[in-house]
């Protein structure tokens, strides 16, 4: 009975080994899930290095017409005029500012940094 299903597992290794269709889907399925990996990778540097994103919409844009679009909190939040947008009214700056303030708060939740379980103190090292 075991020589049987030997020969069986056997007998079906060999036709799977033989078939494309069945490794090109399992490579498509590993890409997409490496896809996912990267995707959350990148939109974490991404949250880190810009602080957050704020979208203007055209109507607070002092040319009335343009497209809306993005500015990043850590420009608006550095008080370095060089980095904030030049064509938007200082009170314009002020309220995105108080929004990207808002955003700050809530980054440790959206960025955890290492864990607590993941430190180690000078104590635990030096144990044997």
């Amino acid at each position: 009975m075991i020589g049987n299903i030997a020969n069986l597992s056997r007998w079906e290794w060999f036709k799977l080994r033989r078939r494309w269709m069945l490794w090109i889907l399992l490579v498509f399925a590993i890409l997409f899930a490496q896809l996912a990996v990267w995707g959350q990778f990148f939109s974490y540097r991404n949250l880190q290095t810009t602080g957050g994103e704020l979208t203007v919409p055209a109507s607070l844009q002092q040319q009335q017409g343009r497209a809306p679009r993005t500015v990043a909190c850590n420009d608006l939040l550095s008080g370095d005029p060089a980095r904030q947008p030049p064509d938007l009214d200082a009170q314009v700056v002020a309220g995105l500012a108080a929004q990207c303030r808002q955003q700050a708060a809530t980054l440790p939740a959206r960025l955890p940094r290492r864990s607590a379980s993941c430190r180690r103190s000078p104590s635990s090292s030096s144990r044997s």
